[in-house]
């Protein structure tokens, strides 16, 4: 199983490292998501859609034009992801 986590200042080029460290490794993105930490936006979905990922999650609502995209790319796009804060 494909498990990277990348930090990197920008979101995009932390979703392009994401995504292309995963095509180098030939490993199959279908089924695979995106968590984010920061908002979705229209080309963070896109890149999604041409990767052909399964869903993106973020904690924050996504851009007008990043729920156009997901409805094109069927691609659902999870907002106000959040899990229990640690204690």
């Amino acid at each position: 199983m494909l498990a990277h986590q990348i930090e990197e200042v920008g979101r995009h080029n932390a979703v392009d490292k994401t995504i292309g460290s995963a095509i180098l490794a030939n490993a199959p993105l279908d089924g695979f998501g995106l968590v984010l930490s920061a908002r979705v936006s229209g080309e963070i979905a896109w890149k999604a859609g041409r990767a052909h990922l399964s869903w993106i999650a973020s904690r924050s609502i996504p851009t007008s034009l990043a729920i156009e995209i997901s409805q094109v790319t069927r691609i659902p796009i999870i907002a106000r992801a959040m899990g229990k804060e640690p204690r």
